[in-house]
């Protein structure tokens, strides 16, 4: 309405950047996790299925992120 609540540009795309470093540390971290000898016969299918982040910065911006699992 009044547009109180909106997020300026640079925030949306400070936001989309963050999102992307989060992924890129699961991604890293799941790797070392995947040469663990304990957790070698874990069920990675299922990690990469819960760990999908999906991040919308409202209708504005053209780029919606949605970051895969591993």
């Amino acid at each position: 309405m009044l547009g109180l609540r909106d997020i300026s540009h640079a925030r949306k795309l400070a936001l989309i950047a963050a999102v992307r470093r989060i992924d890129e540390a699961k991604v890293k971290a799941t790797k070392i996790l995947k040469s663990d000898k304990f957790l070698v016969d874990s069920h990675w299918e299922i990690v990469a299925q819960r760990t999908v982040l999906n991040f919308s910065v409202g209708d504005d911006l053209d780029e919606d992120v949605e970051v895969r699992g591993v």
